[in-house]
């Protein structure tokens, strides 16, 4: 009977023989070594060589690598510093500095935005669109920003879904961290109130916690450690809370979370006046003055302090239609 005669080939790569069995889809190459040494490009589907220290990760060629980093490029850019001389608070109500970042679940056409507003865009892959970030904004100067960002959302019917967030920053560089543990105090007093302000899915949403230390425990780390030892326990409990307190340790801010996602104007632009100003009057107490107007058995008794601190009766009827429009007519007071 005779012998079938097994064809073999040598290997560009390693120069050992293969045959048609342990042959690659590389013509000249061994399954091992094009394991090794080679990708097929996800996006354009040809053979590339890549380094011999390359992840598996690595499934571009060079020439999709480069498109789609001239893609990124075009999808996301850099906030810019506001672009004013001077500044004015008639509408703001506050001089303290503040931030916003925009969270969509749809927002075409957002590329036409580069170059003409402070905000940048970056990604974030917990929601469906990108994400809208300010500088540092201040004054009625910084609200107009915020309009033109918006103005053209709703040009371009953006949305936010029930993944979105919009969160704020409150600047808090002069107060400091005494500033910021007073702010913890009086927030996490006004917990249950703040929460009538936002809509339900935000009251325990993966990215939006309730504080989960009490008032109690506070006092009690600041009776036995220093400021900035409070600043690390406060950051322990993590940064996913309704207020984020880690915030201040990149940014010297208190970021404010627990507002849902959105692309209202009105909304965003009161929301962050009601928390500057609040801040601005919570900053300025001492901690049993906090405790004696915060600390209130009735949400409604809590909202009536509010109400006397802003001294804004257009701001405060916002906050309390707010309310009613979320369904929570008996917790506030009319």
């Amino acid at each position: 009977m005779p012998t079938t005669l097994i064809k073999t080939y040598r290997c560009t790569c390693c120069r050992s023989s293969y045959t048609t069995k342990t042959a690659s889809v590389q013509d000249g190459v061994c399954a091992r070594c094009f394991d090794q040494y080679y990708r097929i490009c996800e996006d354009c589907g040809d053979i590339h060589y890549v380094t011999p220290h390359a992840t598996p990760r690595e499934t571009l060629c060079f020439g999709c690598r480069a498109a789609r980093r001239n893609t990124a490029e075009l999808h996301y850019w850099r906030e810019k510093p506001l672009n004013t001389s001077f500044a004015t608070y008639d509408q703001m109500g506050s001089k303290r500095k503040y931030g916003v970042e925009v969270e969509t679940s749809y927002c075409q056409c957002h590329r036409e935005l580069h170059g003409k507003t402070a905000f940048g865009s970056k990604s974030d892959p917990s929601v469906d669109g990108l994400e809208f970030v300010s500088p540092i904004l201040y004054g009625d100067q910084g609200l107009e920003e915020i309009d033109n960002l918006l103005e053209f959302a709703a040009e371009k019917h953006w949305e936010a879904d029930q993944y979105c967030g919009c969160h704020i920053h409150c600047d808090l560089r002069v107060e400091g961290v005494e500033g910021l543990i007073k702010v913890a105090h009086a927030y996490r007093r006004l917990q249950n109130l703040l929460k009538q302000f936002a809509a339900p899915h935000r009251h325990n949403h993966d990215y939006s916690y309730d504080l989960a230390w009490s008032v109690s425990d506070l006092t009690q780390n600041r009776q036995v450690r220093n400021n900035l030892s409070v600043l690390d326990w406060l950051c322990r409990n993590g940064r996913y809370n309704h207020v984020n307190f880690c915030a201040y340790t990149r940014h010297q801010t208190v970021e404010i979370r627990i507002l849902e996602g959105t692309v209202d104007a009105t909304t965003i632009k009161n929301w962050l006046k009601f928390n500057t100003r609040l801040i601005d009057a919570i900053v300025k107490m001492s901690h049993e003055e906090i405790e004696t107007v915060f600390n209130k058995r009735l949400m409604k008794d809590q909202f009536a302090a509010i109400v006397a601190i802003i001294d804004d009766a257009e701001l405060t009827d916002w906050l309390a239609a707010r309310a009613r429009s979320l369904n929570h007519t008996n917790l506030v007071a009319e």
